[in-house]
C-alpha cells in the first residue's frame, strides 16, 4: 500500500487482493489510526483487485470514526466488481464514491472552506 498527501488529506492506495490477513490488517491499522485522529482520507481503489466483506466493513467503520472525530473518508477509483459490490451492499450511499482522486479531494475540501 502506498500513501501520499494532497493538501491536508491523506490518500491511501492499496494494491492487490484484500482477503483476510496481512493486506487487510495493514489497511485497517493505517485507516483506523487516521480516522481516530479525525483526518480526511481518500482510499484509491484503482489498484485493489478483490475486496472482501471484511474490507467493506473496515471502510464503513473508518467513515463512521472519521466523521465522529471531524474527518471523513471518500473512495475513488472503484471499477467493475468493486463498484458493483459497493452498490449491492448499499455502501456506495454511505461512503462517498468518486471517479477520480481530484473529485474526492474537492468533496472532502468542500466542508473545510472558511469564510
Amino acid at each position: 500500500m502506498t500513501s501520499h498527501a494532497v493538501d491536508e488529506l491523506v490518500v491511501l492506495q492499496p494494491s492487490g487482493d484484500f482477503f483476510e490477513g496481512a493486506a487487510c490488517d495493514g489497511l485497517e491499522h493505517e485507516l483506523l489510526a487516521l480516522a481516530l485522529r479525525g483526518r480526511r482520507v481518500i482510499v484509491d481503489l484503482s489498484r485493489a483487485r478483490v475486496l472482501t466483506a471484511h474490507c467493506l466493513g473496515l471502510l464503513a467503520r473508518a467513515q463512521q470514526l472519521a466523521s465522529a472525530n471531524g474527518g471523513g473518508v471518500a473512495l475513488c477509483g472503484a471499477a467493475g466488481p468493486q463498484r458493483w459490490l459497493l452498490d449491492v451492499t448499499h455502501l456506495a450511499g454511505a461512503l462517498p464514491l468518486f471517479g477520480s482522486e481530484a473529485e474526492a479531494v474537492a468533496h472532502l475540501n468542500a466542508g473545510r472552506a472558511v469564510a
